[in-house]
C-alpha cells in the first residue's frame, strides 16, 4: 500500500509546482494558469511508470483487477506484426484493440509488459494532456483526485476501455468546433477497440447542449424510467448485453441484482447538485456545457449502478469530467475566506474514500511489480 501513498503525495506536489512555476492570466474575467510544461509532464510520467511497470501476473491482490486477464489476451490475441494478425482474426470481440496493439509489438518489438507501458503511456497521456490545457488554477487538486477517487487504479483494470475513454476525453474540443466528420471517424474507429464507444455518435448532438434545459431534464427522465423500471427492462438489457463488450456480464444482469455502493453514489451526486444551485456562478468556465453535460450522464449512470454495477462501467467515460466539476465547485460554491477549509475538507474525505476503495471494496489492493521488484 505505500506505492499508493507515495503517488498520493509526491504527484501532486509534483503538480502544484507545475502551476506555482506556470505562467497566470485571466480570460472573462476567469483566472487560469499555463502550467510549467517540464514539471507538469514530470508528474504524468510518474503515473505512467508505475501503471506500465505493474505486476503483469499474479493472484489475488497481487495482480490489479484483469491485468492477468489481458496477460493472457495479449499471449493469445495479439500478434507479432499487424498483418499476421489481420489474416487470422475474424474481427470480433473488440478486434481493433487487439490489432493495435499486434502494431505497437511489431514497431517495438514489445512484450506484454512493454504493451502495458504503452497502454499506460496513451491513457494517461491523453487524459492530462487534455487537463493540461483546461489551465485550472488547481493542477495538484487534479493530480490527487485522479489518484484518491479511484480512477487511476481502474485504468489498470479496464484497460481498453479506458484507453478509448481517454482518447474520447482528449478530442471533446471537437464537439465544441462542430467537427462532426473527424468525431465521428475517430468514434468509429475507436470502437472497434470498444463497442460501447459507438454510445457517442448519439452524444454528439446532446453534450454540448446548454445544460439545465430540455435535454437534462429529457436525460433525467429516460434514467428515472429504466431505475423504476429495472425488473421488467433488465431481460432485455441482459439480452442486449450478450452480442456486446459485456457478453460476461448479461447473466449477472439477471441474476445478481448487486449495485453500487451509497458512498460512491454520493461522490457522483454532489457536485452536480451543487453545481446546479450554482450554474450562473460557473457558467463561463472553458467547455462548461460539456463538463456539465457529462457530470450529469455520468449521476445518471451510477445512480443506475445501484441496481447493477453493470451501468457504472459506462462512467469510465465521463469520470475525468467529474474532477473539474469538483474543483469547480470549491471555486464558486464557497466563500473565499472558506476556499481553504474546504479544500481540507476535499481531500480529507477524498482520503477516506480512497481508504474504504482500497482495504474495504478492493479487499486491500496491494501494488506490487515484478519488474521494479516491489511487493513480489
Amino acid at each position: 500500500m505505500l506505492t499508493w501513498w507515495f503517488l498520493i503525495i509526491i504527484v501532486p506536489a509534483i503538480g502544484i509546482m507545475a502551476e506555482y512555476m506556470g505562467k497566470h492570466y485571466s480570460d472573462n474575467g476567469i483566472k487560469y494558469v499555463k502550467y510549467n510544461r517540464c514539471v507538469y509532464f514530470i508528474a504524468i510520467f510518474i503515473l505512467i511508470f508505475f501503471s506500465g511497470l505493474r505486476s503483469i501476473t499474479g493472484e489475488g491482490a497481487l495482480s490489479i483487477g484483469d491485468t492477468r486477464i489481458y496477460t493472457g489476451l495479449f499471449q493469445s490475441l495479439v500478434k507479432d506484426s499487424v498483418g499476421e494478425f489481420f489474416s487470422a482474426t475474424n474481427f470480433e470481440e473488440d478486434w481493433g484493440f487487439y490489432a493495435l496493439m499486434s502494431l505497437f509489438k511489431q514497431i517495438f518489438h514489445a512484450d506484454e509488459q512493454g504493451l502495458f507501458f504503452i497502454c499506460a503511456f496513451i491513457t494517461l497521456g491523453c487524459l492530462f494532456i487534455r487537463y493540461y490545457f483546461f489551465n485550472i488554477c488547481d493542477s495538484g487538486l487534479v493530480f490527487f483526485s485522479f489518484i484518491t477517487l479511484g480512477y487511476y487504479v481502474t485504468t489498470m483494470n479496464g484497460v481498453r476501455q479506458w484507453l478509448v475513454s481517454s482518447i474520447l476525453f482528449l478530442i471533446f474540443p471537437l464537439v465544441e468546433k462542430k467537427k462532426i466528420v473527424p468525431y465521428f471517424l475517430i468514434v468509429l474507429l475507436v470502437s472497434t477497440m470498444h463497442k460501447s464507444a459507438l454510445i457517442f455518435l448519439i452524444l454528439y448532438f446532446i453534450l454540448d447542449k446548454k445544460p439545465w434545459k430540455i435535454v437534462t431534464k429529457g436525460m433525467i427522465a429516460i434514467s428515472l424510467f429504466l431505475l423504476v423500471t429495472y425488473p421488467v427492462t433488465g431481460p432485455y438489457i441482459s439480452q442486449v448485453l450478450e452480442d456486446s463488450s459485456y457478453s460476461q456480464y448479461s447473466d449477472m444482469v439477471l441474476q445478481s441484482g448487486g449495485g453500487s455502493s451509497i458512498f460512491r453514489v454520493l461522490i457522483y451526486v454532489l457536485p452536480v447538485v451543487i453545481a446546479f444551485f450554482y450554474r450562473k456562478n460557473m457558467n463561463k468556465e472553458k467547455h462548461y456545457n460539456m463538463v456539465i453535460n457529462c457530470s450529469v450522464l455520468n449521476m445518471l449512470f451510477m445512480l443506475l449502478a445501484t441496481t447493477n454495477w453493470i451501468y457504472a462501467r459506462m462512467c469510465i467515460y465521463f469520470d475525468p469530467f467529474l474532477i473539474i466539476l469538483y474543483i469547480w465547485d470549491i471555486k464558486y460554491a464557497v466563500a473565499p475566506n472558506s476556499k481553504k477549509l474546504a479544500k481540507l475538507l476535499y481531500i480529507v474525505c477524498c482520503l477516506m474514500y480512497f481508504w474504504y476503495q482500497m482495504y474495504i471494496g478492493y479487499g486491500g489492493q496491494i501494488y506490487t511489480s515484478q519488474f521494479l521488484g516491489i511487493g513480489v
